[in-house]
């Protein structure tokens, strides 16, 4: 949307464990544990690289998504 002029604010995912966030935040240690990450991983890694997403820490309670 922002190539055609849109102004669009940064999708926000709740997710309640921390080690997949430090994942996507990309701030595992070069000697941590993930090696390999496919592909269908890559685009949302990118897109909170580049803020078109915000991921945010909610405790498991208050997750309602996972019902």
């Amino acid at each position: 949307m922002f190539e055609i002029g849109y102004d669009q604010t940064p999708l926000i995912i709740l997710e309640d464990n921390t080690a997949a966030i430090l994942i996507c935040e990309d701030k595992v240690s070069s000697t941590g544990r993930v090696k390999h990450v496919g592909i269908k991983f890559q685009w949302p890694m990118m897109a909170i690289t580049e803020k078109m997403c915000l991921i945010r820490y909610v405790p498991s309670a208050l997750n309602y998504s996972d019902g």
